[in-house]
């Protein structure tokens, strides 16, 4: 096999928004190399459930669907959920959707099984190659990516997307700075069994210093959250105490369980200050993806239905315009601005959730109430929710 590869567009990062990419410019005639150090070559049923959940919706699950990998995710692995619900310090609780309701808000998918049936589509497609492999250096200028640990060397493209991760080599090789705050705190998520049956709902408890959530994943497994400080977190680990913490946090609302898996993350706020660069001067032409050019709070599982819109809207750009300077200006324009609105309102919703000031309490008990009692704005939420209005 040749050393070197030359295509239209090289994607580094191949995981869920980096493969969504691939499949949608390829479904466009265009020729794609992905660069993936990991690919998700397999799955099977008898799997124990995947720690990482993404909350995908209703928007996105449509987005799959043209991108014909719905059908394969579903015949996986996908657990529809109907209702999402939060509540206060005060234990004043706001239901959004219904859990009787015959269209679900979305459904709660394992990272492993969106990365395995993307896999299995980008592997079935004869516009993208597959490339196993790190960056080890990327020469964007003249077009040029060098690889280790991949039988080939070497990448010319045209074209050059990041879609990896949060410390991604394609941004820091592009000279993108990122702005960006620690939250100090960090996400400890555990797969549990349980005794009793787990509706297909979700749920996000706020209390002063932590929020405790639950994400169904079939009728008896579900993974509960706690958001808290990171120095409780990992006491809570090294001492072995999780199924203690998490039985006062959560049997109330899902009765005894057995903790299966456990793991935790640092909770950042980042955002990349360009998505894209597109220079006449140069002859750079490269854009930023997901995690890539921007990572918020997970508190409303965002984090890759924000991604898939990053590629979604991108798409439907090039279908329009091609891969121009107009596509790639008008790409960061429009996500750059949806990413920050979704940022700043999940802080704000959390600072408001779990704020103690007699003001902000009392228009909070105020706001909820009258949500409750007005079935229409409910609807509202829920199809926003959902991402099926906007």
């Amino acid at each position: 096999m040749s050393t070197t590869l030359q295509m239209s567009a090289l994607v580094v990062g191949g995981s869920m928004v980096g493969a969504a990419l691939a499949l949608g410019l390829a479904q466009q005639g265009k020729k794609v190399a992905v660069l993936e150090p990991n690919f998700t070559t397999e799955w099977h049923a008898d799997n124990r459930f995947d720690l990482r959940i993404s909350a995908v919706t209703a928007d996105n699950i449509k987005f799959l669907d043209q991108l014909q990998a719905w059908a394969r995710i579903e015949s996986c692995r996908a657990n529809p959920f109907f209702q999402l619900s939060v509540c206060d310090r005060t234990e004043q609780w706001l239901d959004i959707g219904n859990a009787a309701s015959p269209t679900p808000l979305g459904y709660m998918i394992e990272n492993e099984v969106l990365q395995y049936a993307l896999y299995q589509e980008m592997a079935a497609h004869k516009l993208i190659t597959l490339i196993p492999g790190k960056l080890a250096e990327l020469d964007a200028e003249n077009g040029i990516a060098r690889l280790s640990d991949s039988v080939i060397e070497e990448v010319q493209f045209d074209f050059v997307f990041g879609c990896d991760g949060s410390q991604s080599r394609v941004r820091s090789a592009l000279g993108i700075g990122t702005t960006g705050r620690s939250y100090n705190h960090a996400c400890l998520l555990c797969n549990v069994k349980t005794k009793q049956s787990i509706p297909p709902a979700t749920w996000e408890k706020f209390n002063r210093h932590e929020i405790h959530a639950l994400l169904p994943l079939d009728d008896q497994h579900a993974c509960l959250i706690v958001y808290a400080d990171r120095k409780d977190i990992s006491h809570w680990q090294e001492q072995h105490l999780l199924q203690e913490v998490l039985s006062e946090r959560f049997n109330e609302r899902v009765g005894p369980f057995e903790i299966q898996s456990s793991g935790s993350f640092p909770l950042q706020r980042q955002s990349a200050l360009r998505y894209q660069i597109w220079s006449s001067a140069t002859g750079i032409r490269a854009a930023l993806f997901g995690d890539a050019a921007h990572t918020i709070h997970p508190l409303a599982g965002q984090g890759v239905n924000l991604g898939f819109r990053d590629v979604a809207q991108f798409l439907s750009l090039v279908a329009k315009h091609d891969l121009s300077a107009k596509t790639f200006a008008r790409y960061e324009q429009l996500r750059k601005l949806d990413n920050e609105i979704m940022a700043h309102a999940m802080e704000a919703i959390g600072w408001g959730m779990r704020s103690e000031g007699a003001f902000v309490r009392s228009l909070r008990s105020v706001a909820i109430q009258a949500l409750q009692k007005l079935p229409k704005a409910k609807d509202a939420l829920a199809l926003y929710a959902s991402r099926t209005w906007k």
